[in-house]
């Protein structure tokens, strides 16, 4: 790799991203021709290590070439680094440094004496953030459902609740989101509430899970 150029600049930058270590990562990479390519990789507790770790990434990848050019010295930079748990659940971690277990949050299911309703609170899977969302710092997200008790098989209602840090990084259990969930539904984070069930969801929709 005596042919390639890292800028030793990025190392701060590099070791400034390494602070999850249950987050695999998104890596953009651009050379020198600006052209840009994306590559995902191994959570690494080292920056030495992480950077080791780009630049075998780089030789990997096939960078466009010009032709009848001849680069000997190649420059690239690390435009951005971006944290991705749902790769960690994908087995894409370092083995040797192991993070957490990625395992989905618990739903928890709730009772609002109250309002009469039903509600069940889910950790986001992700899929519903856009580029957009991602650029105003939405890295995650906690999405409720509503019902009735006059109708439990149908949802009334329900809301996300964006998260500028990971759900699992600021909650240990959904039951401490509760009161958020409330808020956002009644406006009313101190309304009074039973919890019914705590348990990961057996299949996709519908009150009957409980």
């Amino acid at each position: 790799m005596s042919n390639i150029k890292f800028p030793a600049t990025q190392l701060d930058y590099l070791k400034k991203q390494l602070t999850k270590k249950h987050a695999a990562y998104n890596v953009t990479i651009r050379n020198q021709d600006g052209h840009i390519e994306e590559t995902q990789g191994n959570f690494h507790e080292n920056v030495n290590e992480f950077a080791a770790w780009i630049m075998e990434m780089i030789e990997e990848i096939e960078w466009p070439v010009k032709p009848g050019v001849l680069q000997f010295n190649k420059y690239y930079e690390v435009v951005s680094v971006e944290f991705d748990h749902y790769l960690a659940d994908e087995g894409i971690e370092d083995k040797a440094n192991p993070g957490p277990d990625w395992k989905e949050l618990p739903m928890v299911t709730i009772f609002v004496p109250g309002k009469n309703q039903i509600i069940q609170i889910c950790e986001g899977d992700g899929s519903n953030l856009s580029s957009e969302d991602k650029e105003n710092g939405i890295v995650d997200y906690i999405y409720y459902s509503q019902y009735d008790l006059s109708n439990i098989t149908e949802e009334t209602d329900g809301g996300q609740i964006d998260q500028t840090e990971y759900v699992r990084d600021k909650y240990s259990s959904l039951t401490e989101a509760v009161s958020d969930v409330l808020d956002f539904a009644y406006d009313n984070a101190d309304e009074p509430y039973v919890v019914l069930s705590e348990d990961t969801p057996s299949y996709p929709g519908g009150i009957m899970a409980i």
